[in-house]
């Protein structure tokens, strides 16, 4: 690991990430997350992105240092235009992991939203993300990596 043996967490992700980082960056709950002076927490948070920009940002972060622990928070930005999202998830969280067999990845659940981009039925979406969370649920918990639910956020 980089950082004189610490830790480097890398959280990349849409919208959520990209506040989370502004919002933990002017507030003390950066100091909070306890993860020792020698650990890096690397946020690469990019308002709209889409899945098909995770291969890019990860690869680019993989050649500064090696990555211990890849929190990946995307799949909702797409969801609507993305058939079988699933699948393309899926064969890409597997590939990244072959590629980096010694990163753990954690897998944040896609949040339901009160109003989806670029959907025209909301009740096909809210099912469309219950059925992309629980298959890709169903890989990680299989071997690929960790899930994190969010019980306490709801639309």
């Amino acid at each position: 690991p980089c950082c004189q043996a610490g830790l480097r967490v890398i959280v990349c992700g849409h919208s959520y990430v990209f506040w989370a980082t502004k919002y933990a960056w002017h507030s003390a709950w950066i100091q909070k997350l306890s993860l020792g002076k020698h650990s890096l927490l690397d946020w690469k948070g990019l308002q709209g992105l889409a899945w098909d920009g995770f291969s890019d940002l990860v690869s680019q972060s993989a050649c500064e240092a090696s990555i211990d622990v890849l929190l990946v928070h995307l799949g909702g930005n797409d969801l609507a235009r993305v058939p079988d999202k699933a699948l393309i998830l899926i064969a890409d969280l597997k590939r990244f992991k072959r590629q980096f067999q010694d990163t753990q990845v954690i897998w944040p659940i896609i949040i339901p939203h009160l109003r989806w981009h670029s959907a025209k039925n909301s009740n096909w979406m809210e099912h469309a993300c219950k059925c992309v969370n629980r298959e890709v649920d169903q890989v990680m918990i299989n071997g690929l990596g960790s899930v994190v639910n969010h019980p306490e956020i709801s639309p």
